[in-house]
């Protein structure tokens, strides 16, 4: 800066010999005096570097916001809203907030049923004006999941109520996926979809807390399992952004946010629940800074949970000592294991999308259950190997895989470009990858004993993925043209 350097030139000159300067601890000697003013000017502009860099947290745990100030604000700006994510925002609103339940008249005027055709118009002309990179690799291994789903079901599944209603649920699937990706360009954009999602599930984490760990009126709450399973997805999400807003508002309401989830989770008194809550809360103390903070927060926490939940919730976790003993984890190895029978004679394409209850009967033959008894599998993996054979978990690998790469790219190239880690911004975008690979464990690991194909909890997570990874490619195409990112 050549305003400060004659500003310091200028102080410099009043300097005497023998006179020690008060920073540099510096003698200037006579037949050195202009070295010793370059030196010092030298010196003043890396003490004013240095206290910028002081200034700039170094993580998302560090506690303040980034400095483009995206979550400085309490409210959006108008520019952040578009017809996409107001779409979004109301899918969430009846699909994860279960406001069906509060207004009868959503359901009398058919309301979802309207938005879900106004959502699959719009994807249409997001599509027809070419705003979808159909390059990504998320994208190209996302449609080929749904698509491969939605071809078999028209074709194999026998029951036909379950293929007309997992053809629409993926058909929306693909709606949601390709609005999110084309509507969310910007951090602040993708911190209001987050914002509106996260008081979605508050809102019915409240209500599954009045209603005793589940919720009523939402067809996908209706099993304590499952509400426990969506807010150890939401957690994640809550707890890294709390450990970056600086906003007092807004950390009362990441605040309330894991408030009501944990007290949600606990009312369940679902062990597969607690136990995906207690590794995502652990992969976040891992993947944050601040460490022993986040550390004691956890165990604040837990104190709390275990100080305050009912005598049912210690009933349940008792229950874990007995392993494979008890009765429900007994039962649904039992499912497993006739679900891999079903495997091993249908290895290639599997016995069908929603065929393992009609095929149960025949497989297990009135041993524990009575004759054309129908039961799920309890298990979102073993589902997909048994109902869509070796092609479809291939096809389920690889989607994981272009996730994994999407976390990972972030990863790479803070390790080749290590100038970029004091930037502020850029953590923020870290944390929220962090987030939702976090997220993406904690529901594999919960959906291990639950079957939950059709169902959105993690269907929304991987828009959610690609929208990280596209705000950091143009991020870093913005801020590091002389080292352009890499795919």
């Amino acid at each position: 800066n050549l305003k400060l350097f004659y500003q310091k030139v200028k102080i410099s000159r009043k300097v005497r010999l023998g006179v020690r300067h008060q920073r540099t601890r510096t003698y200037f000697l006579p037949f050195n005096i202009e070295l010793g003013i370059s030196l010092m000017v030298v010196h003043e502009t890396k003490v004013l570097e240095n206290r910028r860099l002081r200034a700039t947290p170094k993580g998302p745990g560090s506690g303040n916001a980034p400095s483009s100030g995206i979550n400085e604000r309490l409210f959006p700006e108008l520019k952040d809203i578009n017809l996409g994510i107001c779409l979004i925002s109301i899918y969430f609103i009846f699909e994860f907030g279960s406001f069906q339940g509060l207004c009868p008249i959503i359901n009398h005027y058919r309301l979802p049923f309207i938005l879900a055709l106004s959502l699959l118009a719009y994807a249409g002309i997001l599509v027809i004006s070419n705003r979808v990179d159909w390059g990504s690799a998320t994208t190209k291994s996302f449609l080929l999941v749904c698509l491969f789903v939605i071809f078999y079901t028209v074709l194999a599944t026998k029951d036909p109520l379950a293929k007309v209603d997992l053809v629409k649920v993926f058909l929306g699937f693909i709606a949601h996926y390709i609005i999110i990706t084309a509507s969310v360009k910007r951090s602040s954009q993708f911190l209001l979809l987050l914002d509106v999602w996260l008081f979605c599930v508050m809102f019915s984490s409240l209500h599954s807390i009045r209603q005793g760990g589940l919720v009523w009126g939402n067809r996908w709450l209706k099993d304590e399992n499952h509400i426990s399973l969506l807010v150890a997805t939401a957690m994640p999400f809550t707890f890294i952004l709390f450990s970056m807003t600086v906003l007092k508002l807004r950390k009362l309401f990441y605040l309330m946010c894991m408030a009501f989830f944990l007290t949600a989770n606990v009312i369940a008194a679902s062990r597969g629940g607690a136990l995906g809550m207690g590794l995502v809360l652990v992969l976040c103390c891992l993947l944050t800074e601040n460490k022993k903070r986040n550390l004691s927060i956890l165990v604040i926490a837990s104190i709390l949970v275990f100080s305050l939940a009912p005598e049912r919730f210690f009933r349940e976790m008792d229950t874990l000592e007995q392993g494979t003993q008890e009765a429900t984890a007994a039962d649904r190895i039992y499912l497993w294991k006739i679900g891999l029978r079903m495997f091993r004679d249908h290895p290639i394409l599997g016995v069908g999308p929603m065929n393992y209850p009609i095929y149960f009967s025949k497989y297990e033959k009135g041993v524990r259950y009575k004759l054309a008894s129908r039961r799920v599998v309890h298990s979102t993996q073993v589902q997909w190997l048994v109902e869509k054979g070796i092609i479809g978990f291939l096809l389920l690998l690889i989607l994981q895989k272009a996730l994994y790469a999407n976390w990972n790219f972030i990863r790479k190239y803070k390790k080749r470009n290590k100038v970029i880690i004091n930037d502020n911004e850029f953590y923020f975008i870290d944390g929220l990858t962090n987030a939702t690979a976090i997220a993406q464990v904690g529901f594999w690991f919960c959906a291990m004993f639950l079957s939950l194909l059709p169902y959105p909890f993690y269907w929304v997570l991987v828009p959610f993925s690609e929208v990280s990874r596209n705000i950091t490619n143009s991020y870093l195409k913005e801020r590091c043209s002389d080292r352009p990112p890499f795919s």
